[in-house]
């Protein structure tokens, strides 16, 4: 798994190949080492010598894209604010944060999801990121339904089960323009999933 370099000049010019990543998959659809290398202003050589490959370039700018999905999840599935809107809003705020984060990576998703299968890098940013999620609405679940607001069940299966609904949004019939019906029936599926009996 990528790391992040020590002094602040050398984090800066990491940090910018990522963002140039992630705006070169969103223009071209491509992470072309040579585009992002122009983009962040740094010769390909430099380039290489942050990322030795172009995976392990492509495994930190998906590492920062699931990151942002990560956060944003994680700000809404507090049981303060399950307590205050009710499972329904919540469900639906979550499902359209999930989607817009996606929509924002599309490309970059994309490329790093058929990736899966041969590189380690992206496989390795993919499982902890996977874990992570699963960690946040797994606790989500156990203190809403501690508080009444939740299903009752087994945490880790209603865990997955939401996970997998929510990795589905990245799927284009959701992102493209007048998926709206769609998205309203996914928030339903999530609503309905957890909603107590």
């Amino acid at each position: 798994m990528p790391t992040v370099p020590a002094t602040r000049k050398t984090r800066a010019t990491h940090s910018g190949l990522i963002a140039a990543t992630r705006d070169v998959a969103r223009r071209t659809g491509t992470v072309a080492p040579e585009l992002v290398a122009d983009a962040a202003g740094v010769s390909p050589a430099t380039l290489y010598s942050y990322f030795g490959s172009k995976d392990l370039l492509l495994a930190a700018a998906f590492d920062a894209a699931l990151d942002d999905i990560n956060q944003s999840t994680t700000s809404i599935l507090s049981v303060e604010r399950l307590l205050e809107n009710g499972w329904e809003n919540t469900a639906r705020a979550l499902v359209r944060s999930v989607v817009r984060r996606f929509s924002h990576d599309a490309r970059l998703v994309r490329l790093a999801v058929a990736r899966l299968p041969d590189a380690d890098e992206v496989r390795q940013v993919y499982r902890k990121r996977q874990d992570e999620a699963q960690a946040t609405i797994g606790r989500f679940i156990r203190l809403g339904s501690s508080a009444g607001k939740l299903k009752i069940g087994d945490d880790e299966v209603l865990a997955k089960a939401t996970l997998v609904l929510l990795q589905g949004l990245q799927n284009p019939l959701v992102l493209q323009p007048g998926s709206g019906p769609v998205v309203d029936e996914i928030t339903g599926a999530v609503f309905r999933l957890l909603l107590p009996r």
